[in-house]
C-alpha cells in the first residue's frame, strides 16, 4: 500500500515536506464497547500530536477538518494552532448590493450574504475566528424572518471583529447595531410619554438569553439559592423597565453614518443605516433616574450615550454573566455536559486574564479549548461517551463539505446553490442560517434527553423527519453536485471523481484502504471494527467512483460521525 503522503500528491495537490512527512497517525482507540474496538487506520506519524488529537481539535475549532490541516496541527501542535488561528484577521463581507439582483439564479437580498459567508467559512483561513462568530450569531440572534437582510453583512461583520475582541465590546456593537434594533425594537424606542412605557424587548432579551440568564449562578455555573433553598433572581420586572429607559433614545443613521434631522423609521425599499451604527437622536432620550442590578442608581440628566454605556456595564459586570457566557461556549465549541469545575476554569479567566483584564475572548477561547477537559480525549486509547456534541445540520453540512476536497467556479450573480440549495435543504433540518424562527435560536441550551439527563442541545431538532432529510440531500449532493438549470453550471462540486485523493485510493487500494483513510479524517480514526466492516462489504464491488460516494454515504450520515466526540 502507498503512503499517505504519496496517493495524496498523486491526486493532483501540493503540501509542503513538513507536511508531507506527517502521515496520520495509527492508534487503538477503545470506543464506546471494549468488545467491538477501533479499526486501525494504517498511518504512522512522526510526530507528538496524534490523528485522534488532530482531528478533535479541528472539529471543535473550525467548520471541519481537511488533509492540509490535519497535517498542519500534526507537525506544530494543537496551542501553536489555536495561537496561529487566533492570530488571523478578521475576513469582513462586502457591504449589501443596493439594487436587486435581476441576473443570474441569484434573485434576493440574501444571495450575496450567504455567498460570501459560505464561501469563507468553507474555503477561508480564518476558521476559528468565523467558528466562534457562527456560535455567537446562536446567542445573540438576529434572524432574517424579522430583518432585512441588508442588515446581516454589517451584523456578521461585526461579530467576527469581535469574536476575538473584549465581550464588553462586542455587547454594545450589537446593542447599537441596525439588525439588533429592527429585531428586538431598540431602533425608534423614545422617552415615553406619561403613563406610557418604553419598549422592553431588548432590555429583557439581553439579560435572559444573551449574558445572564434569570436566575444568579456561582462561577461554576450551578444555582446560587437562597436560605430557603429557591433559586435567587436575576433581576426583576421593574429593573427591565429601567434598563429600557436606559435604552431609549437611539434611530438609524443616514447612509454616511451622520445624525438624521429627523428619526429614521424603517422602510422596506431603503432601509435606512444599513452599515453604520445607531445614532442618539437629540430629546428622545428618557432622562430619568434609573435603578439597575445590585442597587447601581444613574442619575437623572444623564445622555443617552451615557446611560447606554452604564447599562451595558452593569451587566457585563454582574457575577452571573462569565459562567452563563462560558458554560454556552464551552457547549457550542466542545461538549454538551461541562463539567462545573471546567466552567469554573474558563469563568475565572474570563474574570481576569491574568492582567487584570475582564472579558477578554482570545484568553477565554485559549481556556476553552486547551482546558484539560477539552483535550481529555485527545490520546489514543482515550474515549468518553459522554463527552461530545452532536453537529447541528449546519455544521454538519459545512464538515463534509470541506472534508470532499470542494471547488467552486461561482460569480456573482449565479450564486444561487448556496442560498436556494443548500439554505434550502438546512431548512428541512430546521436550521438555516441566520433564519431563526424566534429570538431563542434553533434550539434550547438546557434540552436534556430523557433517558439519560444529559443536556444535548442539538438533539432537540434530531427527529426522524430530519435525519431522513439529511440522507436525501447527501445522496443528491455526492451524485449531482448542486447542479442549478438557472445557471446551466455545476456552481458547487464535491471531488469525489477520477483524479481526486478518494478515487485515487478507492482504485489502488480498493475498499480497505478507502475506508481506512474516510476514517482517519471523518472520524480521527475512532470508526470501530463493526462499522469498518460493514462498509467495505457494502462497497467492495462498486467502481472506484461508485465506492468513493456511497462510503461517504454511509460515513457521514452515521451517528457515529455527527456526534462529535
Amino acid at each position: 500500500m502507498k503512503h499517505f503522503g504519496e496517493i495524496f500528491k498523486s491526486a493532483g495537490r501540493t503540501m509542503r515536506g513538513s507536511m508531507c512527512v506527517a502521515a496520520l497517525a495509527a492508534f487503538c482507540l477503545a470506543g464506546f464497547a471494549q468488545s467491538n474496538p477501533v479499526v486501525d487506520t494504517g498511518w504512522d506519524s512522526g510526530t507528538s500530536t496524534s490523528l485522534q488529537a488532530a482531528g478533535r481539535i479541528l472539529n471543535q475549532a473550525t467548520f471541519g477538518p481537511v488533509i492540509n490541516d490535519v497535517f498542519h496541527v500534526e507537525a506544530i501542535g494543537i496551542t501553536n494552532y489555536v495561537n496561529q488561528q487566533l492570530a488571523m484577521p478578521a475576513y469582513q463581507i462586502p457591504l449589501a448590493n443596493p439594487l436587486p439582483v435581476t441576473q443570474g439564479d441569484c434573485g434576493s437580498y440574501e444571495c450575496d450574504t450567504e455567498y460570501y459567508w459560505w464561501n469563507d467559512i468553507l474555503f477561508g483561513p480564518d476558521q476559528l475566528r468565523q467558528r466562534v462568530a457562527f456560535e455567537l450569531s446562536k446567542l445573540f440572534v438576529v434572524s432574517v424572518d424579522g430583518v432585512d437582510p441588508r442588515y446581516m453583512p454589517n451584523f456578521l461583520n461585526l461579530l467576527s471583529r469581535d469574536a476575538f475582541g473584549n465581550w464588553f465590546t462586542l455587547m454594545q456593537d450589537v446593542a447599537l447595531s441596525p439588525a439588533m434594533g429592527t429585531y428586538l425594537n431598540m431602533a425608534d424606542s423614545f422617552a415615553p410619554a406619561a403613563g406610557q412605557r418604553a419598549n422592553e424587548n431588548f432590555a429583557r432579551e439581553l439579560m435572559q438569553l444573551f449574558s445572564i440568564g434569570t436566575v444568579a449562578l456561582n462561577q461554576d455555573g450551578s444555582q446560587r439559592l437562597d436560605a430557603n433553598g429557591n433559586p435567587i433572581p436575576n433581576y426583576t420586572g421593574a429593573q427591565v423597565q429601567n434598563f429600557a429607559l436606559a435604552y431609549t433614545g437611539w434611530t438609524f443613521a443616514n447612509a454616511d453614518c451622520s445624525v438624521p434631522s429627523v428619526p429614521n423609521s424603517y422602510w422596506f425599499e431603503n432601509p435606512p443605516g444599513q452599515n453604520c451604527p445607531m445614532v442618539a437622536f437629540p430629546g428622545a432620550h428618557s432622562t430619568v433616574q434609573k435603578t439597575l442590578l445590585n442597587g447601581t442608581v444613574l442619575p437623572a440628566g444623564q445622555s443617552a450615550q451615557q446611560d447606554l454605556t452604564a447599562a451595558l456595564q452593569n451587566v457585563f459586570n454582574h457575577p452571573s454573566l462569565p459562567p452563563f457566557v462560558c458554560r454556552r461556549l464551552i457547549q457550542s465549541l466542545v461538549k454538551s455536559n461541562p463539567s462545573p469545575a471546567y466552567i469554573s476554569r474558563v469563568a475565572g479567566v474570563f474574570i481576569n486574564n491574568g492582567a487584570g483584564v475582564r472579558g477578554d475572548m482570545p484568553s477565554v477561547i485559549r481556556a476553552i479549548l486547551l482546558d484539560p477537559e477539552a483535550r481529555a480525549a485527545d490520546a489514543p486509547g482515550a474515549a468518553d461517551p459522554n463527552a461530545g456534541r452532536l453537529r447541528d445540520p449546519i455544521l454538519w453540512w459545512a464538515s463534509v463539505m470541506r472534508a470532499m476536497q470542494p471547488t467552486s467556479s461561482a460569480t456573482l450573480p449565479n450564486v444561487g446553490f448556496y442560498s436556494q440549495v443548500v439554505d434550502l435543504w438546512l431548512g428541512n433540518m430546521d436550521e438555516v442560517p441566520r433564519n431563526a424562527t424566534s429570538v431563542f435560536s434553533f434550539y434550547s441550551p438546557n434540552f436534556t434527553l430523557p433517558a439519560s439527563g444529559l443536556y444535548a442541545p442539538e438533539f432537540q431538532n434530531e427527529n426522524v423527519s430530519t435525519v431522513a432529510w439529511a440522507a436525501l440531500h447527501v445522496q443528491d449532493a455526492l451524485h449531482n453536485n448542486f447542479y442549478l438549470p438557472a445557471s446551466n453550471v455545476n456552481e458547487f462540486t464535491l471531488n469525489l471523481g477520477p483524479g481526486s485523493l478518494w478515487y485515487n485510493f478507492a482504485s489502488q487500494n480498493g475498499a480497505p484502504g478507502l475506508v481506512k483513510v474516510l476514517d482517519a479524517l471523518l472520524m480521527h480514526g475512532s470508526m470501530t471494527q463493526d462499522m469498518y466492516q460493514a462498509i467495505v462489504t457494502a462497497v467492495q464491488y462498486d467502481d472506484p467512483a461508485t465506492m468513493a460516494k456511497i462510503a461517504v454515504y454511509l460515513i457521514v450520515n452515521s451517528p457515529q460521525y455527527k456526534l462529535m466526540i
